[in-house]
């Protein structure tokens, strides 16, 4: 019966995503906020928002697995982040074009970074030769914009 639903553990709920992200992004996250409450129901879905250190959000969907409180989610926006995804496949292209080398672009294991704005950090660009040369990113503003420089050896 949906009127004797139990209440899920929302408290639960905000500690696996926040202890998930902040493995995910190697950095800490300020808070989850979720709604104050919610039953447990089967294929119920709802949002959880994500704050990051310096104000960057993560919108995320929680789907309820089942009635006994076990639940999925995923990132469906970010904003204030910087996709490393994105940024990989823009350096690769761009060097293409500039050097007219292709090369496979590296930047860790995160897929996401929260973008400040002067922050850098390194990646990597090897070509099919195996030469491997750095990459420097500098965060350009706190919307997730950047740029890089190819560090010659």
């Amino acid at each position: 019966m949906a009127g004797c639903a139990r209440p899920l553990e929302l408290d639960a709920v905000r500690a696996s995503i926040q202890e998930r992200l902040e493995e995910l992004l190697d950095a800490p996250i300020a808070g989850v906020t979720c709604p104050d409450r919610r039953k447990a129901v089967a294929d119920d879905t709802f949002e959880c928002t994500a704050a990051g250190r310096h104000g960057a959000t993560l919108r995320i969907r929680v789907t309820q697995m089942d009635d006994r409180g076990n639940v999925d989610w995923e990132v469906i926006d970010s904003k204030g982040f910087l996709s490393i995804e994105a940024l990989v496949v823009h350096i690769q292209d761009n060097i293409k074009t500039q050097v007219g080398i292709d090369v496979k672009a590296y930047c860790g294991w995160l897929t996401l970074r929260e973008a400040v704005a002067g922050e850098s950090f390194e990646c990597e660009a090897a070509d099919a030769d195996g030469v491997t040369r750095m990459v420097l990113v500098t965060m350009t503003d706190d919307k997730g914009g950047a740029t890089w420089e190819l560090i010659e050896p």
